[in-house]
């Protein structure tokens, strides 16, 4: 069994879905388990629920959690062939959802007007990517969707990310507890140009104050 996030979490990076498909085609014995829970928030393209269900060893996890912003209730779903839900349904847990997450994802999924502008948040990535790395302090790695994996030269994440959070109230992600990486790893989703202008100067206070 092999496990992939795509697009990655936290580098944003998406695998190209030709080579991806060959893999899959070539490793037959193996299965791919793939989370694709931030596919919504990417334009790269990636394997749909059909284009899954044609491969015998594939399975696709789903957010909604992601999608929607409802992350108290952890609601997610499966796509694969019909033989591998077979065999995840001999072994799923009982009560595996409750009642509330369950009407709460009908509603939201028959929702029409709850719309991503995907477009501009990518957009507010790159600027916003422009903007930490003006600051000399960071280096930003590229990514394919809404937030973004940079390093801090100096100083370490957990001072920013407090700072951030006691004297600003806002939130970024300290990227030290993803295998690989160190306490100089932030993860930032981009917001509205006006909320990501107030974050890159409220983080150019704690660069000049350290």
């Amino acid at each position: 069994m092999l496990w992939l996030c795509n697009p990655n979490n936290p580098t944003g990076k998406v695998f190209d879905k030709a080579e991806l498909t060959a893999l899959i085609s070539k490793h037959s014995d193996i299965c791919f388990v793939i989370d694709q829970s931030y596919e919504d928030f990417t334009l790269k393209p990636l394997l749909s629920a059909s284009e899954a269900a044609e491969f015998p060893n594939v399975i696709l996890l789903h957010s909604l959690t992601k999608r929607f912003s409802i992350p108290g209730l952890r609601l997610g779903y499966v796509t694969a062939s019909s033989a591998l839900l077979q065999r995840i349904r001999m072994k799923r847990m009982p009560w595996s959802v409750n009642a509330l997450a369950i009407e709460a994802g009908k509603y939201l999924l028959n929702k029409t007007d709850n719309l991503l502008y995907i477009e501009e948040y990518l957009q507010e990535t790159d600027r916003l990517a422009t903007l930490l790395q003006e600051t000399g302090c960071f280096d930003v790695w590229p990514t394919d969707t809404h937030y973004l994996l940079a390093k801090l030269r100096i100083g370490k994440a957990s001072a920013l990310k407090d700072y951030l959070a006691k004297e600003h109230g806002m939130l970024i992600r300290n990227a030290s507890n993803f295998e690989g990486l160190d306490d100089s790893f932030i993860r930032i989703a981009a917001q509205t140009p006006e909320q990501n202008n107030a974050l890159v100067s409220a983080i150019d206070c704690y660069l000049t104050k350290n």
